[in-house]
C-alpha cells in the first residue's frame, strides 16, 4: 500500500493511505495502527473509508484528501469538519466484509 502521501494541517500531519491497487485487505491490526485507534468503516458505492472511530474526540485535524474524496463521491453526508486524522480507502478485492 502506498503511504506516502502527507497532508498538513496546523502542526500536525494526517494521511490518506490508499488500497486501489491492493489486492488484499489489510489486517485489523494493521489499520488500527494506521488510524490510531479503534476503526470505523464508511461503507461509499464503489469504496470503503477506514477511519479513526474517536477521531473527533480526540481533536484530530481534518484529513482534507479523504474529506474531499468522500464529497465527491456523494454518498456520505461529511460534517462541517470533515474526516479527521488517518484515513485508508479500499477498493475492490481489498475491501472488508
Amino acid at each position: 500500500m502506498d503511504s506516502n502521501l502527507k497532508l498538513r494541517d496546523g502542526q500536525r500531519t494526517t494521511r490518506c493511505w490508499f488500497a486501489k491497487e491492493y489486492k488484499e485487505k489489510p489486517a485489523l491490526l494493521e489499520a488500527q495502527q494506521f488510524v490510531g485507534g479503534y476503526v470505523e468503516v464508511l461503507q461509499l458505492d464503489d469504496c470503503q473509508v477506514l477511519i479513526n472511530e474517536e477521531g473527533l474526540f480526540s481533536g484530530l485535524p481534518t484529513n482534507v484528501e479523504a474529506t474531499e474524496i468522500l464529497k465527491k463521491s456523494g454518498a456520505y453526508n461529511i460534517s462541517d469538519c470533515g474526516v479527521v486524522g488517518n484515513a485508508i480507502i479500499l477498493h475492490g478485492d481489498a475491501q472488508w466484509t
